[in-house]
């Protein structure tokens, strides 16, 4: 059921891991009763996703991987399969990024959202310096960790 909360006036942009490192638990194993799986880090990333949506109802969505979906909702078919596939490849967060913000409309509101669950593929100095250069325009940017190293 979607929330009642609704944000007008902003452009949602998800930069989704898709690494293969997502595809470990989301509970660390020491937190996990004995023989329990638990959901993957991938899959609380789907669910995450779509609470998102539930609040901006559409949204960029763009994959470490090079997947890009444009102006999906929640009950869209390709994000669902999407978060089906079984995550691979590596944490490139910078030029995912670069790319998100290459899209987006420097004029708008944009909440860019990002996910990791490891480093990223360059420094936090980097991405800092990348982050600053934009101050000029109407970004935001908030990390979601999917590892308890990073929390």
């Amino acid at each position: 059921m979607p929330l009642p909360l609704r944000v007008m006036g902003w452009d949602l942009v998800i930069v989704a891991d898709d690494s293969g490192s997502m595809e470990e638990g989301f509970t660390p194993v020491g937190m996990r009763a004995c023989g329990e799986v638990g959901p993957s880090r991938y899959s609380v990333l789907g669910k995450d996703v779509e609470l998102l949506l539930d609040i901006f109802e559409k949204a960029d969505v763009l994959f470490h991987s090079g997947g890009v979906l444009r102006g999906v909702g929640r009950a869209d078919v390709c994000l669902a399969k999407k978060f089906m596939k079984v995550p691979q490849g590596k944490t490139r967060l910078m030029e995912t990024l670069a790319a998100a913000v290459g899209h987006a409309d420097p004029t708008r509101n944009t909440l860019f959202v990002m996910s990791l669950d490891g480093p990223p593929s360059c420094t936090a100095k980097h991405l800092l310096r990348f982050l600053r250069s934009l101050s000029q325009f109407p970004f935001r940017f908030l990390l979601l960790p999917y590892s308890p190293s990073l929390a």
